[in-house]
């Protein structure tokens, strides 16, 4: 008895002493996630697999020599690597498999010249994925149909064969099991179609690349939409070519479309971003410009006064560099997403045709060798476009034909060449990469005209090697921002105040004085070495600006009203200017005045002819024109949360 109650005793010590100790414990403070942390903690209600632009051309029986001389003429264009683009896309495949994804969207040119044998090449591959359980869904670019795009060959020993594209029929046949099927509502006999994906989410599929999007199919759009809004779903509208515009700055300013806007009249596309918006629709997946892009589309709706914006996502070609794709989650809150990168070509995938070297390569230096071949391309293409500036150059600045027998067409051409295309193109940034062939340097150039400081330290050879960084890692990859004060930037600064120089130290004005009369050559010296000073380019200083004039740029011009100043002295226009200004200002989406002051000296009000160069440069092309190209203005980074309350933008 005594036994047991000892034991008692010491259970009943045992437990007072721990809930003693438990007390004693300090409280643990609640940590609060960040919205990341709370969007991944989420539920996906849809979880997908975003590609565009595959651009596939079928290897064995299409390409069969990638080495062809008329291959090469025909395909090897634009950065995309068409001679592996089918081994791309099965390791595409293969990463989609391997990642447990359901669902794959598609956004258009599946293929490179829209022959059906790459069409069925493609669905093969889709067919692939389907036997494990992943559904895909595509719509039509401008690479996929006999209506458009160039035409298409085969490459055989005996020369190229033209081989037959693939109708609207046609793709509809072949992908029937990935958008085309029963399952879907086509309109009318377009390639436009809706589907559901899942319980909570409908796909509106457009075709916007083959025929006119005109108020007949907004409306559908907007009817499917509203539908489905209505049920408690949520649209997703994928189409190929954007409803946004990539190169926002250069688009707001001056009304230049680089994104490459599809078959729609202005009227229809700012009708068709109200109606989508009205009809509850947000979410937009696009492709066409190779780019990886996010972006708020102001949809002119202002319910409430507010204006709500739609959401374009873009995608990148996965055949050109970087070869990415997205994954995109969407929860009750969020839209999660992700770039990935597709993994380096399986060996099993290439073609037998590839050289060794190149086979090499991509096995080992995968992403090294795409960025160069892109670059390589990329300068092989512009080359034939640069050389036209000879020509550019006699007709505007000379107002002479090249091809008149009275002219001597090489010393211009040789002019031009040695002035602006290899100035361009090869000469080196700084002095300790000249070599016995280079008579100068960007950073020379500087030094000739009084600059005392220094140069920002980088790897970058020329100035045409920085501009081909950007347009690959910014434009299309998306994966580095260059924003004011960037060394690249700054660079870039010095290559324009170089090439001002270089026109200098090769006497510009006096080699056009011999074929354009009333050209007044004075020493530039003193401008050119205070703009490298201040910024500031005194265009009446040593009559640049009389001189420019005379060159006849204005009476060559198209536009009344520049040809009406022609004849006028440079002191005329600057004063014929001010009343203009507002326009002006409008135009530029910038203030004139702040890099072009008013002369404090003038009887009456005239712009003083003082640009201000350097601030041009730098708070104008990079911050206003540069928008959507140097940087993305919604998102800086490529991965990371949407908040679907307003849009919010938070990076992982």
């Amino acid at each position: 008895m005594r036994k047991r109650i000892l034991i008692l005793g010491l259970i009943l010590v045992v437990i007072i002493s721990a809930v003693a100790f438990s007390g004693c414990k300090p409280e643990e403070e609640e940590v609060e996630l960040t919205t990341v942390q709370l969007a991944a903690a989420e539920q996906a209600e849809l979880d997908i697999v975003y590609a565009t632009d595959i651009h596939v051309m079928e290897a064995d029986t299409e390409i069969n020599d990638y080495q062809h001389p008329e291959f090469m003429a025909r395909e090897f264009d634009c950065q995309k690597m068409n001679f592996i683009s089918e081994a791309i896309f099965e390791t595409f495949c293969d990463d989609v498999i391997a990642s447990g994804k359901k669902i794959v969207l598609i956004g258009g040119d599946l293929t490179e010249r829209g022959t059906e044998l790459s069409h069925q090449r493609v669905a093969e591959s889709l067919d692939r994925m389907k036997e494990h359980g992943i559904q895909t869904y595509v719509v039509p670019g401008n690479h996929d149909l006999y209506t458009t795009g160039a035409k298409a060959y085969r490459y055989t020993s005996e020369g190229p064969v033209l081989i037959p594209k693939a109708t609207e029929e046609k793709f509809a046949e072949i992908y029937a099991d990935y958008g085309y099927g029963p399952n879907s509502i086509r309109y009318e006999d377009t390639l436009s179609y809706v589907t559901n994906i899942n319980s909570k989410y409908v796909l509106i599929g457009v075709d916007n690349v083959s025929r006119l999007v005109d108020r007949s199919l907004v409306e559908w759009i907007a009817e499917q939409a509203e539908s489905a809004f209505f049920a408690g779903k949520t649209p997703i509208l994928m189409m190929h070519k954007p409803l946004g515009e990539r190169f926002t700055g250069l688009y707001e300013t001056l009304g230049v479309s680089v994104s490459g806007q599809f078959t729609v009249s202005e009227g229809t596309l700012a009708y068709m971003k109200k109606s989508l918006a009205e009809a509850g629709l947000t979410y937009i997946l696009t492709g066409h410009v190779h780019s990886n892009d996010v972006m708020l589309v102001p949809s002119g709706h202002k319910p409430g006064g507010v204006e709500k914006n739609l959401i374009d996502i873009m995608g990148n070609c996965t055949s050109f560099y970087d070869s990415t794709y997205r994954e995109i989650r969407f929860t009750q809150n969020y839209v999660d997403l992700t770039l990935k990168h597709i993994s380096v070509p399986k060996e099993e995938h290439l073609p037998s045709y590839l050289e060794a070297e190149d086979k090499n390569q991509i096995l080992n230096n995968w992403r090294e060798f795409s960025l160069e071949f892109g670059k390589r391309d990329f300068i092989e293409n512009l080359d034939s476009t640069l050389q036209e500036i000879p020509a550019i150059f006699a007709e505007f600045a000379l107002g002479i034909d090249l091809n008149s027998p009275e002219i001597p067409a090489e010393t211009i051409i040789s002019y031009a060449q040695e002035v602006l295309l290899d100035y361009v193109l090869e000469v080196p940034i700084y002095e300790e990469d000249m070599t016995e062939e280079d008579s100068t340097s960007v950073e020379t150039l500087a030094k000739a005209y009084g600059f005392s400081g220094s140069f920002p330290d980088t790897d970058y050879k020329n100035i045409f090697d920085i501009v081909t960084e950007i347009i690959f890692k910014a434009v299309c990859a998306g994966e580095a921002e260059y924003r004011q004060g960037a060394p690249e930037l700054e660079l870039i600064k010095y290559g324009l105040y170089g090439l001002i120089a270089n026109l200098a130290e090769h006497d510009f004005f006096a080699f056009v004085s011999l074929y354009v009369e009333g050209l007044e050559v004075e020493d530039t010296q003193d401008v050119i070495t205070a703009m490298y000073s201040t910024g500031v380019l005194d265009l009446m200083d040593a009559n640049i600006l009389d001189n420019i004039l005379s060159l006849g740029l204005l009476s060559a011009s198209d536009n009344p009203i520049l040809s009406a100043l022609s004849g006028k002295s440079a002191s005329e226009i600057l004063s014929i200017l001010i009343p203009f200004l507002p326009s002006i200002n409008a135009l530029l989406k910038a203030d004139l005045l702040d890099f072009m002051p008013l002369d404090p000296l003038a009887a009456e009000e005239a712009l003083s002819g003082e640009l201000n160069f350097g601030a041009l440069i730098e708070n104008y092309f990079y911050t206003v024109i540069g928008k959507g190209i140097l940087f993305d203005p919604y998102t800086q980074t490529q991965d990371f949360v949407i908040s679907r309350s307003d849009f919010t933008v938070y990076p992982k």
